[in-house]
């Protein structure tokens, strides 16, 4: 099977980090604790988009739950810092999106990339071809598909390997993968 990364690791360790500091906040009241669990989730959202969903909810939580407990300012200022947090974590990333594509992306930038090649897996699952080989014919799709549009592919490293042929001009990507996602 392929490898991504550990990216699953990653994740899993920036959730519980996360889900750590949120219990501290709410036990302590600790607006560094807000602010430390927004910093965390930022980086889980980070290694997956699907993070910063809680995001609101959990802003909604520490509003309705302390609503006796803490005044009005109290509870403005742990939200605040909950949001500063994550966006302190996720900005990086943005700034480097923007620069590079020209949009201010808060996460990852394969969205399309990745629909297309689960959808195409799951698509000719009953081929006879190995998973391996059904991910490489995938990518090669892909890579036919960015050619067809006109977007830049630079040249595999490894002769026949188009898994490294979509490495494209950078201002491609969003283009590119709004193009997979439409395809898949």
């Amino acid at each position: 099977l392929e490898s991504r990364g550990n990216v699953e690791s990653m994740f899993t360790c920036a959730l519980w980090l996360f889900a750590l500091f949120f219990s501290y906040a709410v036990s302590t009241r600790k607006t560094s604790h807000l602010f430390a669990a927004g910093v965390f989730l930022g980086l889980a959202t980070l290694v997956r988009s699907s993070a910063f969903a809680v995001l609101p909810f959990l802003a909604v939580y520490w509003w309705v739950h302390f609503r006796g407990a803490l005044s009005t300012r109290q509870r403005f200022i742990g939200v605040s810092a909950f949001f500063v947090g994550t966006i302190l974590a996720v900005s990086p990333w943005s700034v480097r999106n923007y620069v590079i594509a020209g949009t201010p992306t808060f996460s990852e930038t394969v969205m399309g990339i990745s629909a297309h090649a689960g959808y195409y897996v799951a698509s000719h699952s009953d081929s006879g071809l190995s998973y391996s080989d059904l991910i490489d014919e995938g990518w090669k799709q892909q890579r036919d598909i960015a050619r067809a549009h006109g977007l830049d592919t630079v040249p595999a490293p490894l002769p026949n390997d188009a898994r490294y042929e979509l490495a494209r001009t950078p201002g491609d990507e969003v283009a590119y993968n709004l193009i997979l996602a439409k395809e898949a």
